[in-house]
């Protein structure tokens, strides 16, 4: 579905199925992460988490890894500091989008 997407918006998927099964499965949980956010009222997080997926959905993989290595995940003021109303949620939706990212970066360098 993401895949067929993208080649609607114009987006160039090109042959590399397992590159293009990796994006499309970081866009997807980025996008699920995205919507926990948003049901924890966490906008910061939203704003910078949206352009995350913009570029992933573009198929600009090297900027959607720098927008996401932007993300503070440990330290003062970092996602770790979040406590959600669902944190259970909130903890599996961040651990899926951030393995999502480390494989298409692993499988990016790789190749």
């Amino acid at each position: 579905m993401v895949r067929r997407h993208m080649q609607e918006v114009g987006v160039s998927v090109g042959s590399d199925a397992l590159l293009n099964a990796k994006l499309s499965e970081a866009l997807e949980a980025t996008r699920a992460f995205i919507q926990v956010l948003e049901a924890e009222g966490l906008a910061h997080w939203v704003q910078r988490f949206g352009p995350v997926a913009d570029a992933l959905e573009a198929g600009d993989i090297r900027g959607a890894l720098h927008l996401h290595d932007s993300t503070s995940s440990s330290g003062s003021g970092s996602l770790s500091d979040v406590f959600a109303n669902d944190q259970q949620r909130f903890n599996r939706a961040w651990a899926t989008c951030g393995t999502a990212i480390r494989k298409l970066r692993a499988y990016r360098v790789a190749r």
